[in-house]
């Protein structure tokens, strides 16, 4: 599997939408990251996407909720739009990845790392029990002293997205 592209949007609002990244093909996995401010939820997501999982980082004023969904590309829309509890500042990205497995593309899934201040990615160790994988890590942060651009992901690992906006952001590494 390879990625394709990503997309990402931030917002102050209680709904967000994200382009579908360019580039993207019927057949196409696509994997939403969705990095929500504090003692937010998602209310509805788009329709057709999975929720893969969810962590919550409760430090006040300073944590978040991390949300992973995906969705199998098909000829739609494109944007996505996800509905929020509050009116907050929100990040959210798409990447594309070509190659997947369509059914069970989700192979194997790492501990969240939930330390707020942090220089480097600690990463969990995955072994995959199929041939052929790609490795995706998502990271994000909400504190004014360590966002997403402030972190080195892991040796051999290929950045993909770094935004940031001097008090949150998201990213997303791939090896």
């Amino acid at each position: 599997p390879t990625v394709v592209a990503t997309a990402d949007n931030y917002v102050f609002s209680s709904t967000m939408a994200v382009n579908k990244p360019t580039g993207t093909a019927d057949g196409d996995q696509m994997f939403a990251w969705v990095n929500i401010a504090w003692n937010s939820t998602v209310s509805a997501a788009p329709s057709g996407w999975t929720l893969v999982g969810s962590v919550n980082q409760p430090s006040g004023a300073l944590g978040g909720t991390w949300y992973l969904y995906r969705k199998l590309a098909w000829s739609e829309g494109s944007s996505y739009t996800w509905t929020l509890s509050q009116s907050q500042n929100h990040w959210g990205a798409i990447v594309s990845v070509r190659g997947a497995d369509p059914t069970f593309p989700v192979n194997a899934g790492g501990t969240p790392n939930t330390t707020l201040v942090s220089g480097s990615l600690a990463i969990s160790a995955l072994t995959p029990t199929v041939t052929n994988t790609l490795l995706l890590a998502f990271y994000s942060a909400r504190n004014l002293t360590a966002t997403p651009s402030a972190y080195t992901h892991q040796s051999g690992m290929t950045e993909v997205l770094d935004r940031s906006d001097n008090y949150s952001g998201l990213g997303i590494a791939s090896l």
